[in-house]
């Protein structure tokens, strides 16, 4: 999963089974959904470094891939540095105390490869986020009371973890009109998905191991399937095309539309099949 691709996913949003308005957020020290934010501060708890970011690189230079943090901005700038191989950044964002700190340290991290970032920038998110809601139940219970609905966060000055809009914005419920791919947004809503489905005796099941994708995905797909089942044309694809990627089906499924596709329901038609086909794309790390 990379940042342009969740561009796709906001554009149809129901067809995922998502629901509208949407929960806005912005900023760490007020408002309800202040503990979405990755500035908030919390009890301490040990994050791990996903191995898309060199974890075993990391572990093989002496160092620790498991570091307590009390607000999840250290993780991610940690996860920055240990992509990067910047293991001096790496030792010092581990000391710092507060998320301006770690934020100005990640800033310095040298030498920078944006493609390598944008290749793992939503498995950091989700590590980072789905780590800490597994942490601490008070603040599972309150994703969870957020029901089926879009989550965004509304960073007017960030169009790559916010929606690049203020919240209120008479946009924030339109999704398809974000300037923002809203990449923290993406993964509380796959870490409340987690969290709904794992057994309750196990709650680090939300947590974000690549392995359990797949079955997220699954679970996702049947949520959609079950909100979009009065429309025939958004039923996914079926078994013989398992062998195809998302995007591949859904190239091939605009490569062969009827000229009569010039029609608006026809579009809508062909948006909603390659939507469902997607599905499994975008909701992976």
């Amino acid at each position: 999963m990379r940042p342009v691709e969740l561009v796709e996913l906001w554009q149809n949003v129901g067809a995922i089974g998502l629901q509208l308005p949407t929960v806005e957020f912005y900023g760490h020290d007020k408002g309800h959904y202040r503990s979405f934010s990755n500035f908030y501060e919390h009890a301490p708890f040990e994050f791990t470094v996903p191995a898309e970011c060199g974890r075993d690189a990391l572990i093989a230079s002496g160092r620790s891939a498991t570091i307590p943090v009390s607000f999840t901005e250290k993780a991610i700038m940690l996860c920055k540095a240990a992509a990067m191989g910047d293991y001096a950044s790496y030792d010092k964002i581990a000391r710092v105390h507060t998320p301006g700190a770690a934020k100005r340290l990640g800033r310095s991290v040298a030498p920078w490869d944006d493609a390598r970032w944008k290749s793992v920038v939503c498995s950091v998110a989700l590590a980072a986020v789905g780590q800490k809601f597994a942490a601490f139940p008070h603040l599972a219970t309150l994703l969870l009371g957020t029901g089926n609905h879009v989550i965004a966060e509304m960073a007017p000055r960030d169009a790559n973890w916010g929606t690049g809009l203020d919240i209120g914005h008479s946009d924030a419920s339109r999704p398809e009109r974000w300037r923002g791919t809203n990449v923290l947004g993406w993964a509380l809503i796959v870490t409340r998905t987690r969290l709904r489905d794992a057994p309750q005796t196990q709650p680090a099941a939300a947590a974000t191991s690549a392995s359990d994708a797949a079955a997220l995905a699954e679970a996702m797909s049947a949520a959609a399937a079950a909100e979009t089942c009065a429309a025939p044309q958004a039923t996914p694809p079926p078994v013989d095309q398992g062998a195809r990627s998302g995007h591949e089906a859904a190239a091939a499924d605009d490569a062969h539309a009827a000229p009569a596709g010039n029609g608006k329901a026809e579009r809508k038609g062909r948006k909603a099949r390659r939507a469902g086909r997607l599905q499994d794309d975008w909701l992976r790390p």
